[in-house]
């Protein structure tokens, strides 16, 4: 094991061996007391260094202490269903879609992916995995929540960890959960949440509103942090294979938050319409996501589009307009120039974290907005049947007709 003195000296040895060079990996370096300043040490000296770790030492709030203003954070997800192809070595093409055998092999490894999750040891070693991961679980639990925020009702934190991770993709409200685990106050479960967050077991997902209030008051969404994870905890998880492809979609659209500069949220309105995920750049929506099982049944097709179509529509999805000065609110109803008009796109997952898109064909004379749909490709995911899912992409009219366009054809775009 290394020390805090041994650093120069092995810095002064790598020098020895190869020569000048200004990049460091430093793996695992928490273990060694007072890293920190052998890493400020050479970061002023023009080395570019790449640190990673493991543990509760290396979470983000560590890292804002040792290393205020001198690091870019990168987060590290297990892996996607892509990656998971690849660690098998398993490749597919696109004119892979049209034959029965690919697709069969596809939907079985999207099967064993659901069940196997993507952390890498239990790929490694089959045999061992449920016993790797509820391992992992309450280490995590054990080393990097309790003993490092000094938890003393312990039992409790477990227990809203075990709710949180059995309820993944559903709505959490953190005032029945207090009544449910008899906890002395909802701070108290606010916080326990958070730090469950902090440790990357699972994830809240903010409902959107332009109001902060809103957003704090209402309930957030849950996500697990990988899906073996839950099979690993979770009795009988497969039978709910809707809300498993909600979470594999939520982790991908995660992973492609900071990559997109975008904030992610979920939508119910005051009606019940619920959309899964609302993607927003800035002050606007730019993409709602509708995940689905199966869009074989023409009634839930229509269903869904339309609850999407809907809530694309209500006032809350539109940027807020204000005034130059006085910053004051302006009435929707009296300025629908700034409402946007939605164009409606179906699609579905080829390997969750690539999207069949539709492509839209209008003349120019014709402004977007929700019409039919044809879908004419086959689905390269689902597990027992095609998972769908649909999005509404907000496009700003055009002074022109307005006249439905037609969704008529699919094309393939990686996300």
């Amino acid at each position: 094991m290394l020390r805090t003195e041994d650093l120069n000296y092995l810095l002064e040895v790598l020098h020895e061996i190869y020569g000048n060079f200004k990049h460091l990996f430093l793996d695992e370096i928490q273990n060694i007391d007072n890293w920190e300043l052998f890493v400020n040490r050479c970061r002023r000296q023009g080395y570019n260094i790449l640190l990673t770790g493991s543990n509760s030492k290396l979470l983000s709030k560590e890292l804002a202490t040792h290393l205020t203003g001198r690091y870019i954070e990168m987060e590290l997800y297990p892996f996607s269903f892509r990656e998971y192809l690849k660690y098998h070595r398993l490749t597919y093409t696109e004119e892979d879609q049209y034959l029965p055998s690919k697709i069969g092999e596809i939907k079985n490894q999207l099967s064993e992916y659901i069940k196997t999750g993507g952390f890498p040891e239990p790929l490694k070693y089959p045999q061992m995995r449920q016993r790797y991961l509820r391992d992992l679980y309450n280490v995590i639990i054990t080393k990097d929540i309790i003993t490092r925020y000094n938890i003393r009702h312990s039992k409790t934190l477990k227990d809203l960890a075990t709710y949180l991770t059995s309820n993944y993709s559903c709505e959490i409200s953190y005032n029945k959960v207090k009544n449910i685990l008899n906890a002395k106050s909802v701070h108290t479960i606010e916080n326990y949440a958070s730090y469950i967050e902090e440790a990357y077991l699972v994830f809240q997902l903010y409902p959107h509103s332009y109001k902060t209030k809103l957003q704090l008051m209402s309930p957030k969404k849950i996500y697990a942090i990988d899906t073996g994870l839950i099979d690993a905890l979770t009795a009988k998880h497969f039978d709910n294979i809707c809300r498993l492809l909600e979470n594999i979609v939520a982790l991908e659209l995660f992973r492609k938050r900071a990559q997109n500069q975008s904030e992610l949220y979920s939508y119910k309105s005051k009606q019940q319409q619920e959309v899964d995920f609302v993607i927003k750049k800035g002050i606007n929506v730019v993409q709602l996501i509708q995940v689905c099982y199966s869009l074989k049944d023409e009634k839930t097709k229509k269903k869904r589009v339309k609850r999407t179509h809907k809530s694309r529509q209500r006032p809350e999805m539109q940027k807020p307009a204000y005034h130059h000065m006085g910053l004051r609110r302006r009435r929707r109803n009296k300025h629908k120039q700034d409402n946007l008009y939605p164009a409606m796109e179906m699609a579905h997952g080829k390997e969750i974290n690539t999207i069949i898109q539709a492509t839209l064909h209008q003349s120019p004379s014709q402004t977007p907005h929700a019409s039919s749909i044809t879908l004419n490709a086959h689905s390269l995911s689902g597990a027992y049947s095609s998972p769908y899912i649909a999005s509404c992409r907000s496009i700003q009219p055009q002074h022109t007709q307005k006249k439905p366009a037609t969704i008529s054809s699919i094309s393939l775009n990686d996300i």
